[in-house]
């Protein structure tokens, strides 16, 4: 499965000295791609997730960290 499988990247990432701020950012696409697209194992993945994942990102508001009435929302309460 994605999940069990994306921390280890996320390890490998801070083995070879990448920045948090990077590999915070990058753990939260993952999470977010579990959310969008849900979690499966990685060769099930198809491009048709990619452009699902892309559609659906491009209708979630782009401040929705930082937006008081958008914070505590799900992407897909957001959807």
């Amino acid at each position: 499965m994605f999940s069990t499988l994306y921390p280890k990247h996320l390890e490998e990432m801070r083995e070879n000295r990448r920045r948090q701020d990077t590999i915070n950012e990058v753990d939260g696409t993952y999470k977010d791609i579990i959310e969008l697209i849900g979690d499966k194992p990685i060769d099930e993945y198809t491009n048709i997730d990619g452009r699902d994942y892309r559609e659906k990102l491009s209708q979630i508001p782009k401040n929705r960290k930082k937006v008081k009435r958008y914070k505590d929302k799900t992407l897909k309460e957001l959807l």
